[in-house]
């Protein structure tokens, strides 16, 4: 009993929203790293196509084995395209193609724009009253965010049409993002589990992907590498399945403005990854936009944030009136 009691408790933990929030953060953070590896033979396109493709393979077979029932309403197959269009294909392709144009730190400012993009769409889509410290949450992220890039965008030649256009492709991202996390919030809100659900809607955005890489030209090419194999996995089985299962899950307890917040910390943790791996040199700038960064999360995140914050402003004013108080005297 005590065993199973452990158990459970463990469980618990690890089914927990922060530790789901860790585990998005701390995997699509090392994707940035593993993306690296599957470029060279293979179209950027057509790995997309691989990846989620594989995944939805892996996702039906765990859920034949588990017994998990598969049958949804034709209503619930719509949302799932559009979730598969827009979190596994077209947003990707956005952000595939920016980051040919753009510096990798603009690219990941302007996609985590998504943040914002949440909190205004699920005010649209869900009547979901915009809070102010919310939004001044994740300003603060995106703040710290550039202040961390600030050295790679201070030479940016703003009057380029390849850089404006790939600006553009990363902001189009994050929007198109944004609108898969509102079908996933729909899904759920309809009753659909998230593990059958992202079954389906990977596999349409393997078919799409695999569509739309066909019409662009690309070759149906496959690289037999242990590098490109080993990195195909990572991505479709760490990066696809148990990030977007845990940060979806999120998504269905916090709602799309809070749960959003990840895609602005996942640059932090690719950082330190290339630290290790690429000799990255920390600056007093990354320093300052990481602090920003954590303050902004604590907005965002933080249960009863206004209650806290309203404690922290009396505690404040009193320490004030006291030091005021003692000067005088």
């Amino acid at each position: 009993m005590k065993i199973q009691d452990d158990h459970s408790a463990f469980q618990k933990f690890i089914l927990s929203t922060p530790m789901l929030y860790v585990f998005a953060i701390g995997i699509w953070g090392s994707t940035w790293y593993i993306l690296k590896l599957q470029l060279g033979v293979v179209a950027p396109e057509m790995s997309i196509a691989y990846r989620f493709g594989l995944a939805s393979l892996v996702l039906f077979a765990w859920s034949w084995k588990r017994n998990k029932n598969l049958s949804f309403s034709v209503d619930h197959h719509k949302i799932f395209i559009l979730k598969g269009i827009s979190l596994y294909s077209v947003g990707y392709f956005c952000a595939y193609h920016a980051g040919g144009m753009i510096p990798s730190g603009l690219n990941s400012i302007l996609f985590s724009t998504m943040v914002l993009f949440n909190i205004f769409n699920a005010a649209i889509f869900f009547k979901k009253k915009i809070s102010l410290l919310t939004l001044f949450g994740a300003c603060l992220g995106l703040g710290g965010l550039t202040l961390i890039f600030l050295p790679e965008l201070q030479d940016l030649d703003t009057s380029n049409s390849t850089i404006l256009l790939g600006m553009g492709l990363a902001i189009l991202a994050g929007l198109i993002g944004s609108f898969g996390n509102i079908a996933s919030m729909k899904s759920q809100v309809k009753g659909a589990r998230i593990m059958e659900a992202n079954a389906y809607s990977m596999g349409y955005g393997g078919l799409i992907s695999l569509i739309v890489a066909l019409l662009m030209g690309k070759s149906l090419l496959f690289d037999t590498s242990f590098t490109y194999v080993w990195s195909l996995f990572y991505l479709a089985i760490f990066g696809s399945i148990i990030t977007f299962g845990c940060y979806l899950t999120v998504l269905g307890r916090l709602g799309p403005d809070k749960a959003g917040y990840p895609m602005v910390l996942i640059p932090v943790v690719a950082l330190v990854i290339s630290e290790i791996f690429e000799d990255y040199q920390w600056s007093s700038y990354a320093i300052l936009g990481i602090i920003l960064m954590l303050f902004g999360n604590l907005m965002v995140t933080l249960t009863g944030k206004t209650e806290f914050f309203a404690r922290i402003s009396e505690k404040m004013r009193k320490k004030s009136q006291a030091r005021f108080g003692k000067n005088i005297n």
